[in-house]
C-alpha cells in the first residue's frame, strides 16, 4: 500500500517511522484505535484526545486534540479520511495545524511493522525564526518515537506466546 496523501507539500519535513511489533496486526490496530484518550498516556504532550462524532464506518469520524510543543498548547480536530481495519489508517486535521498522518500495518508472516509517517506545516509565528525549526522537529520526532515504543509495549503485553511464536514461523 503506498502513501498517497504523506506527498501533500507543507513546510516541514515528513517525520517517518517505522517499528516491528511481536503482535498481530488486529491488536496493533485494536491498541491504536479502540480507546482514543487512551493515546495521552503513551504521549505525554498530548493533552487532550477525544472523539467528537463517530461515523458507523470509522471514515468521517472525528477527533479533538491539544498537543504541548514547547510549552505552546496548539489545538484543533482532525478527521479519519480513509481506513481498512488492522491495515490502514489516514487522518487529516480540520483545524489547528495542517497536517496528515497515515499509518500502514503490515504482517508478512514473519513480522508484524507498523509504518507511521506525520506531514505537517507549523505556524509561522510558533517557528518565530528559522532557528526553532529544528527543535520544534526534534520534539515531535522524539515524541511520536515515544508513543510508538508505548504503543509496542501494550501490543506486545497482550499478545499470547502462542501468537508471538506463530507469527515468527
Amino acid at each position: 500500500m503506498g502513501r498517497p496523501y504523506v506527498t501533500m507539500p507543507f513546510l516541514m519535513p515528513i517525520i517517518s517511522q517505522t517499528l516491528r511489533i511481536d503482535a498481530t496486526p488486529r491488536r496493533i490496530f485494536r491498541c491504536l484505535v479502540s480507546d482514543p484518550p487512551r493515546l495521552m498516556s503513551w504521549w505525554d504532550a498530548l493533552t487532550q484526545h477525544e472523539l467528537t462524532h463517530a461515523a458507523p464506518r470509522f471514515i468521517g469520524t472525528l477527533l479533538r486534540y491539544a498537543y504541548l510543543l514547547h510549552g505552546l498548547r496548539l489545538k484543533g480536530e482532525y478527521e479519519i479520511v480513509d481506513f481498512v481495519p488492522s491495515r490502514y489508517l489516514f487522518a487529516r486535521t480540520l483545524s489547528g495545524i495542517s497536517a496528515v498522518v497515515e499509518v500502514v500495518i503490515d504482517d508478512d508472516g514473519a513480522a508484524t511493522t507498523l509504518d507511521f509517517a506525520l506531514n505537517y506545516a507549523l505556524p509561522g509565528a510558533l517557528l518565530g525564526s528559522s532557528t526553532h525549526a529544528p527543535a520544534l522537529e526534534a520534539q515531535l520526532e522524539q515524541d511520536i518515537s515515544t508513543m510508538l515504543h508505548h504503543l509496542k509495549a501494550e501490543a506486545e503485553q497482550h499478545t499470547h506466546p502462542a501468537q508471538k511464536n506463530s507469527q515468527q514461523t
